[in-house]
């Protein structure tokens, strides 16, 4: 290792160890922020409220679905293409791929 090279090693060593103090800081004052909230709150934040829980989602209706399903396509360029022999869609688009949606106005 040449001098050049421990000096920065040494540098961004010293950089690291810095960067971890000042997290270790602002989560020492988020943490009193929220213990402050609690001890003299007459009526504490539930633990759902403070620490929600983003694994709990509910299931998406069919309407739900199928507007993301539409949103999705849109944003990937594809088209909804009605059949002309019913309401059913045929689902194709660029290269056979995702919905398309040809209808004529009138």
């Amino acid at each position: 290792m040449t001098p050049r090279e421990l000096w920065i090693w040494s540098r961004t060593y010293r950089d690291r160890i810095r960067d971890e103090a000042r997290m270790r800081r602002v989560e020492i004052y988020t943490l009193s922020a929220l213990i402050r909230s609690m001890v003299w709150a007459k009526h504490p934040p539930k633990f759902d409220k403070v620490f929600p829980d983003n694994r709990r989602r509910r299931e998406m209706t069919d309407e739900e679905m199928k507007q993301q399903v539409l949103a999705l396509n849109a944003m990937l360029g594809g088209r909804v293409r009605e059949a002309s022999h019913g309401s059913s869609k045929k689902l194709n688009g660029p290269r056979g791929r995702g919905l398309q949606r040809d209808h004529k106005t009138g």
